[in-house]
């Protein structure tokens, strides 16, 4: 009654986390993990430890799964307090005992691999496809996604993304990469679900009052949060969902609170400027917000709202 799933993560005596990953049979990376969060193998065979400058294989019956057991997938658009929420999440148990893993990831399938790639997210992402494909059937698997307005989901991007090396950003430069941005974004949730899950984010209610909406399929269930309702509705909407009590809400990745200085000024200075500054014409902003990416959850009022601060 057990099914071996290459869906875990290894930690080595001293808790540190080490992930190696064989690409075309030759060792390209390795990487520490800085949480507890899963990291997938190009297959299971390539998990490996560094100890005494040695590679040792990994027993991988601690990580089986029983069949029916959860698995939590964050699968959200960059900037969307996907890590904070991943990292929130960990240490459930499922019904055996056995941790709940937690994977988290922005696309659930990379068409291609770059060649010599070293990227752990990219090659996750295309291992947990290929479990999903093999193993949707067996696992209660519960993917989380989060929503947050595309303007303020920008910023917070760019800032994630160029601030360090680039300093603080012009109004031009972040126009441009809006206009990058926002394909991606309105695209997102038919594209990571619709398409690759069978599951459509569209077709179900969302709350807009109270931030969230979940969307049930047999095994399969998406639980979509909104950014900016997570700091009021965090434990009633994930306690819920996943049968627990007493989830805190970890904030991570968040510019504000990152100590980063770039060009003589603070990355919380330059953000903040931003956020006030950044205006766009209201023709514009209308069309942004009128998608159905927004629409669906958000009210009228909030949507005025945002285009009433962001519009010049």
């Amino acid at each position: 009654d057990y099914k071996t799933l290459e869906l875990r993560y290894f930690r080595n005596s001293d808790k540190t986390r080490y992930l190696y990953l064989r690409v075309d049979n030759e060792l390209h990376s390795g990487r520490k993990i800085d949480d507890n969060l899963c990291y997938l193998p190009a297959n299971k065979w390539d998990i490996a430890i560094a100890k005494n400058s040695s590679l040792w294989r990994v027993n991988l019956k601690q990580y089986e799964l029983k069949e029916n057991e959860k698995l939590i997938v964050v699968l959200s658009f960059a900037k969307s307090a996907s890590t904070a929420v991943a990292k929130s999440v960990l240490g459930q148990k499922n019904a055996s005992g056995s941790e709940i893993p937690v994977y988290h990831i922005h696309s659930l399938v990379h068409p291609q691999i770059p060649e010599g790639c070293n990227d752990i997210t990219q090659i996750s992402s295309l291992a947990l496809r290929d479990a999903f494909l093999k193993y949707h059937s067996c696992l209660n698997w519960k993917f989380m996604t989060g929503i947050r307005e595309p303007v303020g989901s920008m910023l917070s991007a760019y800032y994630h993304r160029f601030f360090e090396s680039k300093g603080h950003p012009s109004k031009d430069e972040l126009v441009t990469f809006l206009d990058f941005r926002l394909k991606a974004y309105q695209g997102f949730l038919d594209s990571a679900f619709k398409a690759q899950v069978n599951l459509d984010p569209y077709q179900t209610k969302f709350d807009k009052t109270a931030g969230f909406g979940v969307l049930v399929n047999r095994n399969l269930e998406l639980l979509m949060y909104r950014v900016e309702s997570l700091n009021d509705s965090f434990g009633s909407i994930f306690d819920d969902y996943l049968g627990v009590q007493n989830i805190n809400l970890k904030r991570d990745n968040v510019a504000n609170y990152r100590n980063i200085q770039s060009r003589g000024m603070m990355i919380d200075e330059s953000y903040y400027l931003s956020k006030k500054d950044f205006k766009l014409p209201c023709k514009r902003l209308k069309e942004i917000y009128s998608h159905k990416s927004v629409t669906h959850f958000y009210t009228e009022q909030e949507i005025a709202q945002y285009i009433d601060h962001w519009s010049e």
